[in-house]
């Protein structure tokens, strides 16, 4: 105020302020004070070790968690990934050359069958000598085997396929575990209060002030 309230009264100044010019006494019970009833509430993650900023909110805070679990997530993704890779790759390399194989016996078999229909066909119509016929009939044979080749190289070409879809389903099971793992509600985030230590209050400047009670 620019003058002096009316019917202000006035009190004596406390005797330790008087007698002690620096007011040493003051400052350490101000500091004593600070020491006593002051802290500084956080929120942190022990797991993970983090803690929130001063004056942080909890909500901001979990956001913080989140995007650091979201992050290490996509670290364990990538390695997955490079890992899964290389083995589907390598199925799917076998594969190629398992349906290769069944294309080749096929055309194999094919061929053996033609060579076969004309010697019977000449056998029929007097055509082939018994030696010709007996050759027919070790080709038979030979169609048999081939037949066989070509059910052992599907069954190949299958089993590859079944094992490629089964390491797409354990793949999915994994990535699966990994965004339970983390998830923001299995990482428990506690309160926690820090108190100032003595040695680091600092105080450094004093003044005596007037306060105007009306």
């Amino acid at each position: 105020p620019q003058s002096e309230p009316r019917d202000a009264t006035y009190i004596s100044v406390p005797a330790y302020i008087s007698t002690d010019s620096s007011l040493k006494s003051a400052q350490r019970e101000l500091q004593s004070y600070l020491y006593k009833s002051c802290s500084l509430e956080l929120y942190r993650n022990k797991s993970l070790r983090l803690e929130s900023k001063p004056n942080e909110e909890l909500a901001n805070f979990k956001v913080t968690v989140q995007g650091v679990l979201d992050d290490k997530k996509e670290d364990q993704l990538d390695i997955l990934k490079e890992k899964y890779d290389k083995k589907e790759k390598r199925l799917i390399g076998q594969l190629q050359r398992a349906q290769e194989r069944v294309e080749k016996e096929k055309g194999d078999q094919v061929s053996s069958m033609l060579s076969i229909g004309a010697s019977i066909l000449g056998a029929l119509f007097g055509r082939t000598t018994a030696t010709k016929i007996g050759t027919t009939i070790s080709r038979g044979g030979r169609v048999l085997k081939e037949r066989g080749d070509v059910s052992r190289a599907k069954q190949k070409t299958q089993d590859l396929e079944d094992r490629i879809y089964e390491l797409g389903v354990e793949l999915e099971e994994k990535i699966d575990d990994l965004a339970i793992k983390y998830t923001l509600e299995n990482y428990e985030i506690e309160p926690f209060t820090i108190k100032p230590k003595k040695r680091d209050i600092s105080i450094e400047d004093i003044a005596l002030l007037w306060r105007a009670q009306l």
